[in-house]
């Protein structure tokens, strides 16, 4: 799947159109968020990663740990349950790169950044809307659902998912 053109860096500044776009074009599976909150999640971040192919960013992940000041109900939930661990806020595809692998690319590189250091990894996924692709990669993935959470009025609700990064094969 993978090939020299195609690899999972560390976010750049420059990142930031490309990442942009993508996110937008992403909604409602992920939040709508303006071009300067993305690039202060981005640098507030315990990591932040881009999948990029032939110099082309098409995809990104953000992920915050336990000590983060982020204000997020679904972060905050997690806080309220969990010590020490790694939190997907944000993962976003460029549609060129839905089903190419590029998801698990970012996935991959997040738990090698974190190997040894957190013991849990922590994501949501809408259920309302619906987002049925997210739920079976993290199900793939080893995710477990821990619980949910409604927002919005009953507008949006999510599923809580955890993922034992140090027993996992």
């Amino acid at each position: 799947m993978t090939s020299p053109a195609i690899h999972v860096r560390k976010w750049r500044p420059e990142d930031l159109p490309a990442a942009h776009a993508i996110n937008q074009a992403a909604v409602p599976n992920v939040s709508s968020i303006t071009e300067d909150a993305l690039q202060a999640h981005a640098e507030a971040a315990l990591v932040t990663l881009v999948a990029v192919e032939d110099e082309a960013v098409r995809g990104f992940l953000i992920c915050y740990d336990e000590a983060a000041h982020y204000r997020s109900p679904n972060y905050l939930w997690f806080v309220q349950r969990y010590g020490t661990f790694g939190y997907v806020d944000r993962i976003a595809l460029d549609l060129a790169a839905t089903g190419r692998g590029f998801g698990a690319l970012l996935y991959d590189a997040l738990e090698a950044e974190l190997d040894g250091t957190k013991p849990l990894l922590l994501c949501e996924v809408n259920l309302r809307p619906p987002n049925p692709g997210s739920v079976r990669f993290h199900q793939r993935r080893g995710f477990t659902e821990v619980g949910r959470l409604e927002s919005e009025d009953g507008e949006k609700e999510v599923v809580m998912l955890a993922r034992d990064l140090w027993t996992a094969g």
